[in-house]
């Protein structure tokens, strides 16, 4: 079973509270409706997989830079320790790696040829969901190993540690074994967010929890209104939570609050 988080009194959502508003440009793609996918850099930077399948970086002076426009990615993946970006492209189903340049002088190699759906990557290892739903990993030095997991839906990657989920459940792997002696590790899961020391998982009742932290952020609405939440991804200082109205929440992590953002 999943492990029971202290009992403390579940914050309200923050649709339902009054929260100060952030102008930042992070907030101009979600407000278009075009983000996919996320991923932080090692640097401060976060990477955005937008819907037409180009990926750009948000760098810390604010600046947008095109790192690979014009091609149909389908996921993206940050490691948290080597800052490596890698992508999948849909229309070939290859795993690459970026090697540098930006502004359409971009470098990619590839990582994998076996048709790959997701990418995740953390403590210098990268994961691959394949295709047909087998999971395979890699240590970094270009060996890749068949984890013999069969039928996984999706992969993150957090602290080195390998999650896959089969409908609401989630297990671990850390590379050698399967880990809760093979056991679920977590249930009634939308959604992981991971960011280094970081674990937050968005429950499919549009509640979020700070795994790290043993605490709930936010209670959720328990409806499919406007203000559930459908969507959360990592970045440094804490998380983005996108609600079914398009509305975009920020929760520090540090002051352990929530703040609106919106497009300057």
């Amino acid at each position: 079973p999943a492990p029971a988080l202290p009992a403390r009194p579940a914050q309200s959502t923050p649709a339902q509270t009054e929260n100060p508003v952030l102008a930042t440009e992070i907030a101009r793609p979600f407000a278009q409706g075009l983000v996919r996918e996320i991923g932080v850099g090692s640097g401060g930077g976060a990477y955005v997989l937008l819907a037409g399948g180009e990926i750009l970086l948000l760098e810390e002076e604010r600046r947008w830079v095109d790192i690979r426009s014009g091609r149909n990615n389908g996921d993206i993946a940050v490691d948290d320790r080597t800052g490596a970006l890698y992508a999948v492209e849909s229309d070939t189903g290859r795993a690459v790696r970026h090697e540098g340049g930006a502004e359409g002088e971009s470098r990619w190699s590839v990582q994998m040829e076996i048709p790959t759906a997701r990418v995740a990557a953390s403590g210098g290892r990268l994961w691959a969901l394949t295709i047909g739903g087998a999971i395979w990993q890699t240590n970094g030095a270009g060996r890749w190993v068949d984890l013999h997991i069969s039928g996984a839906e999706q992969i993150w990657a957090c602290n080195g540690i390998g999650l896959f989920q089969r409908g609401g459940e989630v297990w671990a792997h850390d590379g050698q074994r399967l880990l809760n002696r093979g056991e679920p590790f977590l249930s009634r899961v939308a959604s992981v967010a991971c960011y280094r020391d970081s674990l937050y998982v968005l429950r499919d009742d549009g509640s979020i929890e700070d795994l790290t932290g043993s605490r709930v952020i936010d209670a959720g609405t328990g409806t499919a209104g406007p203000d559930a939440n459908t969507a959360i991804f990592p970045i440094p200082a804490g998380l983005l939570a996108l609600t079914r109205g398009g509305r975009l929440w920020f929760y520090d992590a540090e002051e352990q609050a929530w703040y609106e953002l919106v497009a300057p």
